[in-house]
């Protein structure tokens, strides 16, 4: 008797992807505020597609040997920037919520507080004061507007880590841009009349939900 064994064997080639996943380096800046971390540049999953050799003897797979790999995208690390420079120094006074909104030292006065007028609502309280004066983030927060806004003129919305939106109005001049992450006391804008406004004013409004209430529950002279 003779027993014969036949072997069949055979090769195939298998391509699979695999992803990459990127670093993250974290850098600091003196430049930027103490508390402040900005995205310089987003990390990007890389996709690599390999190759192997896979050699079958008699429906078993015996070998498997990589023959091939191609970076289909290349991944890009996610940089990272901490700051480190010193916070500006403000006084809540009184147990305040939110620092004043002008600089330290303005002279200035109230001229229109919140408040119904003629039927109407005025949503903030008008702070009059000279052209150009530095306008402070009341808190910290990321500018959601920094643009013309109809009669409001040049303003700048911030939205407050609870939620809550501060807006200042008629300004002459914008020092942030939509996105920025700004802190307490930090300059973001100058005292003008643009909009409708008859005088150099900062009209400043708080919003902490679908309605405007009063800002001086939230701010002292």
């Amino acid at each position: 008797y003779f027993n014969f064994q036949f072997y069949v064997v055979f090769r195939k080639l298998n391509e699979n992807k695999k992803e990459i996943k990127y670093k993250t380096i974290s850098k600091t800046d003196n430049h930027i505020y103490k508390g402040v971390t900005k995205t310089i540049t987003k990390g990007q999953i890389g996709l690599v597609e390999n190759t192997f050799l896979v050699v079958f003897n008699n429906g078993k797979k015996v070998s498997k040997e990589q023959v091939k790999s191609v970076e289909i995208v290349k991944a890009q690390d996610e940089v990272i920037v901490k700051g480190t420079k010193k916070r500006p120094e403000v006084t809540l006074k009184n147990g305040a919520k939110y620092c004043w909104p002008l600089e330290q030292g303005a002279n200035y006065y109230i001229s229109s507080y919140f408040g119904y007028r003629s039927g109407r609502l005025h949503k903030g309280v008008d702070i009059i004061t000279n052209y150009g004066t530095k306008i402070l983030a009341a808190d910290d927060g990321v500018v959601v507007r920094a643009s013309w806004y109809s009669s409001y003129g040049y303003c700048v919305d911030i939205r407050h880590n609870d939620g809550t939106l501060t807006r200042y109005a008629h300004c002459s001049s914008l020092d942030v841009v939509q996105g920025d992450q700004v802190v307490m006391g930090e300059v973001i804008a100058r005292v003008g009349s643009t909009g409708r406004s008859t005088a150099n004013h900062l009209h400043f409004e708080v919003w902490p939900g679908g309605a405007p209430v009063n800002p001086m529950n939230y701010i002292v002279e």
